[in-house]
C-alpha cells in the first residue's frame, strides 16, 4: 500500500520519530528509511534523539542506492556494481574526444560533468540516444544541435555501459524483483527529505509498494 503523508518539515520529522519509535517498541518488522545520501547521519542522530534510544536494530536509514543493492544481492545471489557519477563523468570526457563533438570543450572545463549529469537524468526518465536524437531534430536551431551532440556522447557511453549498468538501470532491474523479494515483504518502507522521483525511481516505488506498505514524506 502506498501513502502520502503531506505536512511542514516539522509535521514531517515527527512522523518519522512516531514511526521510528513503534518499530523500535514492536520489534516485529524492519522499518527502512529511504533517504539521500547526505540526510543518513542526521536521520539517525534524530532517531537516537527523539526516540530516546543508545542504537536500535528494527530501524534502518539507508539511500536507494544500497537499498538497490541489498534487493539484488539478496534475490540475484550477488550485488551488482555501477557506474559512479565520476566514472560516467570519465566515459563522457572520453566519449567527446572519440565523437568529436562541438560542446565548447576549451572555454567550458567542466562540460564532461554537465553532460554526464544531464546523460544520467535522460536515463533516469527512461530517454534513450535514439529518442535523444529524435528531439534534437524536433527542436533544431542552436539548442538543437547541442542535444544532437549530447545525443551521440549518450550513445557512445550506452554501449560501453551495457555490461556496467548506471544506477538507473539497477533500480529498473531492482523494480522486477521487489514483487517477489521477501526483504521488502519482510519491511516497511518510509521515504523521507525528497523533492522529486525520476520515472524509473517511481517505477520502483510503486513495485515496492504493491507488497508492503510505503510511506512518501
Amino acid at each position: 500500500m502506498l501513502k502520502i503523508l503531506l505536512g511542514d518539515m516539522n509535521a514531517q520529522k515527527k512522523m518519522i520519530t512516531d514511526m521510528s519509535a513503534k518499530a523500535l517498541k514492536a520489534k516485529s518488522r524492519q522499518l527502512l528509511i529511504v533517504v539521500p545520501a547526505q540526510a543518513t547521519f542526521l536521520l539517525n542522530r534524530q532517531i537516537i534523539e527523539d526516540c530516546h534510544v543508545p542504537g536500535y536494530m528494527h530501524v534502518r536509514p539507508i539511500t536507494f542506492e544500497k537499498l538497490t543493492q541489498e534487493l539484488l544481492s539478496r534475490e540475484g545471489g550477488r550485488a551488482k556494481k555501477s557506474i559512479s557519477t565520476e566514472g560516467l563523468s570519465l566515459m563522457c570526457a572520453d566519449a567527446i574526444k572519440r565523437t568529436g563533438v562541438d560542446l565548447d570543450v576549451k572555454k567550458d572545463s567542466e562540460i564532461h560533468i554537465k553532460s554526464a549529469s544531464f546523460i544520467r537524468t535522460l536515463m533516469q526518465e527512461g530517454i534513450t540516444p535514439e529518442r535523444t536524437e529524435e528531439l534534437a531534430e524536433k527542436l533544431g536551431g542552436t539548442l538543437g544541435l547541442k542535444l544532437k551532440a549530447i545525443a551521440k556522447i549518450y550513445e557512445n557511453v550506452s554501449e560501453r555501459l551495457e555490461n556496467n549498468p548506471s544506477q538507473a538501470d539497477l533500480e529498473l532491474i531492482a523494480k522486477e524483483n521487489a514483487e517477489k523479494s521477501e526483504y521488502i515483504k519482510n519491511s516497511d518502507i518510509a521515504i523521507y527529505r525528497f523533492d522529486v522521483f525520476p520515472k524509473r525511481r517511481l517505477e520502483f516505488i510503486y513495485s515496492m509498494a504493491k507488497v508492503t506498505d510505503l510511506s512518501i514524506l
